[in-house]
């Protein structure tokens, strides 16, 4: 009977999650720009739903029923209430540190994809992209990452910043 209990394998590989290539991606800037731009990836409390419609708080506070068929995903699956993880991208300088130049955000569940980026709305005219854009595979999540990094638009500020940061 104990062999019955939990029968599926689980592997125990190493994945590397969308916030770690970010991170990966990001910390190459710091030597391509003299030591004068940082890009970083920071964990953002606010998941993209709570960005464009009113809090969910609301809706928590209504009174629901106890395993009523509608509701009753929200007493089942992870309890954080977000069950997503939403984080930020930006660029700032190493002598300028109070500005924060936010091109983009992550968003994605536990099984990392499919994921949801959030651009910067000039950065997404540039691509020709909507703003917001889902990648269905980290291949997808890549290529699109690595289009915003070397975006014009992107590229202006951190030139911008560079020369900022090496006159101080």
């Amino acid at each position: 009977m104990e062999d019955e209990i939990w029968k599926r394998k689980f592997k125990n590989e190493r994945k590397k999650m969308p916030n770690q290539i970010a991170i990966e991606f990001c910390n190459k800037l710091y030597n391509k720009t003299n030591k004068t731009v940082i890009a970083k990836v920071s964990t953002f409390n606010v998941s993209f739903k709570d960005m464009t419609s009113s809090s969910p708080i609301f809706n928590a506070i209504k009174p629901t029923v106890l395993f009523d068929m509608s509701t009753v995903q929200d007493f089942l699956g992870a309890v954080d209430g977000n069950n997503k993880f939403t984080y930020e991208m930006y660029i700032t300088g190493s002598k300028t540190k109070n500005y924060k130049y936010r091109f983009c955000f992550i968003e994605y569940g536990i099984e990392a994809y499919p994921l949801k980026i959030a651009m910067d709305s000039d950065i997404a005219k540039e691509l020709e992209k909507s703003t917001i854009v889902e990648c269905e595979n980290e291949q997808d999540y890549k290529k699109l990452l690595i289009d915003i990094l070397n975006s014009k638009k992107l590229t202006d500020v951190i030139e911008g910043l560079m020369a900022i940061n090496l006159e101080n």
